[in-house]
């Protein structure tokens, strides 16, 4: 053989290698919500496999509604859980149940609201008055004109910015919650190009470190399309971007509301407040009636990590729980009563023996949780108890659902790392989430040796929301990721190469997600659709996973429940992987 023709048959070897180690999409996923109650929602889950095996589904990601409290479950559960099972395995589909709720973790939190993520308040003033401690009422930020009754033609008093006076916000005098004047945002479908569908209300509130208030303001809409998030923000250039994450409970059109959040200073001592309407589509919101108190014991979490601790005004004098004061309630329904944080707070007692005397200044330190959006509730990735529970649901899921193949549920952790560490550890957001999802691959290897492990890879992807601190890829989070007291870069330490990563990173930095992982040695299922165009999910997809190795399929991933386009998606999926085949000659 020359050195030609043999120089040509490695390169065709190469391309031959390349292509057999390149996305390959042979398993088709689905993620699929069910609960098994009865016979009648064991047949449902049958009949559903049955449909998506005509499809050609591989694997169904089982989000039962169960797997969280197997310990309860009644006691033909089993039998029926073991009808799906023996039908998913006729059929030559494998079921991934799965478990581990870090993020969204409702599931566990029911058990002990105390084991959700703690935030700290930090010698807050309250004031013994009449056998009870409350907050010093006159340790509140002072909020300008916030009943916006002060004005000059269709300008606020005591506001520093306005956006589009006269045009996009006016006086209101005749619809308003209460006084002279309402502020009126309206024709947000005509705002000019700069304005980027923004139109706002701002002012800087002078704020200590570490104190937690609680902010009203009552609303009112007409046929508004807005982001609900952002119609109250609370933003400081120093450790985040934003001190709040909750939605508005608002409808488009709607009558004045109260609307309740709370938030932490935590460093700053100066934020920014403004209220209007953000990535507006139409439509006009009314705000009056702002105002700040301070918050109390409210969404109290207390454990070992997460002390309570009360001192005189001085900190000269350490009080005793028990002896000069008890605490009522913490971590009990927190979120799941329709509790959100318009609930009261905790309170403190004192006791007929107690050193605080009536009138005394106290300093009261301790740590309370927050509602992101609308009911996200989140867990400690620094709690024991919650790997315990893990440990416990491992053990049980494999024994029930012995599949081989389980899904850890990793997912937009938004608030950690400010509890207490053991030992004088000062680890990062990162490193305790590397420590934590390597015991949690090794509780499934303890109850199913040899199983195959999944997770998402969103909070271990660089490009995603594992970035690092001032990353130029996240303009609009320059600094800590959500409420977290630092970053979650570097938590893919703790991940074995053979974990499967479940790839939702459909943004512009996808092809840069998938490649990242890929040179990591991890094999990848990437998750797409998420109720949008089927075909467009596919396409877009397919071309960030062009020539990456070991991108071993792609799921149908419905968050709205509806598996109606899965025909649609699995035959776009069929033709793109056809078209990328190597035809013979």
């Amino acid at each position: 053989m020359s050195t030609k023709a043999f120089a040509l048959s490695v390169f065709a070897l190469a391309l031959v290698s390349v292509a057999c180690c390149a996305a390959d999409f042979e398993e088709k996923w689905v993620m699929y919500s069910c609960s098994i109650r009865d016979q009648a929602s064991t047949e449902s889950v049958m009949q559903f496999l049955d449909q998506a095996k005509s499809l050609g589904v591989t694997h169904v990601l089982l989000g039962e509604g169960n797997l969280s409290s197997l310990d309860r479950v009644a006691g033909d559960y089993k039998a029926n859980a073991a009808k799906i099972r023996e039908h998913a395995e006729k059929l030559g589909i494998t079921l991934v149940p799965t478990m581990f709720y870090i993020g969204y973790s409702g599931r566990y939190l029911w058990r002990d609201g105390n084991l959700a993520a703690g935030i700290p308040v930090k010698d807050a003033p309250f004031i013994a008055r009449g056998g009870v401690a409350v907050p010093d009422p006159s340790a509140v930020p002072s909020v300008a004109n916030g009943g916006f009754d002060e004005f000059e033609e269709n300008t606020f008093t005591g506001w520093s910015s306005q956006d589009y006076p006269g045009t996009h916000s006016f006086v209101d005098t005749q619809v308003k919650h209460s006084g002279k004047a309402s502020i009126r945002i309206t024709n947000l479908d005509k705002l000019p190009p700069e304005a980027k569908e923004s139109c706002r209300i701002r002012q800087v509130i002078k704020v200590e470190p570490f104190r937690y208030y609680r902010l009203t303001v009552w609303t009112r809409t007409n046929a508004i399309q807005a982001e609900r998030e952002d119609y109250l923000l609370l933003m400081s250039g120093g450790r985040t971007r934003r001190h709040c994450f909750q939605n508005f409970q608002t409808e488009p059109t709607q009558d004045w509301t109260r609307q309740v959040v709370a938030f932490n200073t935590f460093q700053a001592t100066e934020i920014e407040l403004s209220v209007g309407a953000s990535l507006a589509k139409g439509g006009t919101i009314w705000f009056d009636d702002l105002t700040v108190e301070p918050a109390g014991l409210l969404q109290l979490v207390r454990t070992e990590i997460k002390p309570f601790r009360i001192t005189s005004a001085d900190g000269s004098a350490v009080y005793e729980e028990g002896k000069d004061f008890e605490v009522g309630r913490s971590g009990e329904q927190i979120y799941w009563e329709g509790g959100r944080d318009v609930s009261e707070p905790a309170g403190i007692r004192i006791t007929e023996d107690s050193r605080i005397k009536d009138g005394d200044k106290i300093l009261v330190s301790y740590y309370h949780t927050s509602v992101i959006y609308d009911d996200q509730s989140v867990c400690s990735v620094q709690e024991p108890k919650i790997l315990a529970m893990m440990e416990d649901q491992a053990k049980r899921v494999a024994e029930i659902w012995p599949t081989g193949a389980y899904f850890m549920n990793y997912d937009e952790i938004r608030i950690g790392g400010w509890e207490v560490q053991p030992k004088g550890q000062n680890l990062t957001c990162g490193q305790m989430l590397a420590q934590h999802v390597s015991k949690a691959v090794g509780f499934i290897r303890k109850y199913s040796p040899g199983a195959k492990v999944y997770v998402w890879t969103d909070m271990f992807d660089p490009h995603h929301n594992a970035y690092p601190k001032d990353t130029p890829a996240f303009p609009d989070n320059p600094n800590f990721y959500y409420l977290c007291s630092s970053n979650w870069d570097g938590a893919w330490e703790g991940l074995p190469k053979d974990v499967i990563m479940m790839n939702w990173n459909g943004t512009e930095n996808a092809a840069r997600s998938l490649k990242w992982f890929a040179s990591r040695g991890h094999k990848q299922v990437i998750a797409g659709y998420y109720d949008g165009d089927p075909k467009e999910s596919v396409r877009t997809w397919m071309k960030a996973a062009e020539g990456l190795p070991n991108v071993v399929g792609m799921m149908y991933t419905t968050w709205q429940r509806n598996y109606s386009r899965m025909p649609e998606f699995f035959k776009a999926l069929d033709e793109a992987v056809s078209a990328k085949k190597p035809t013979a000659e």
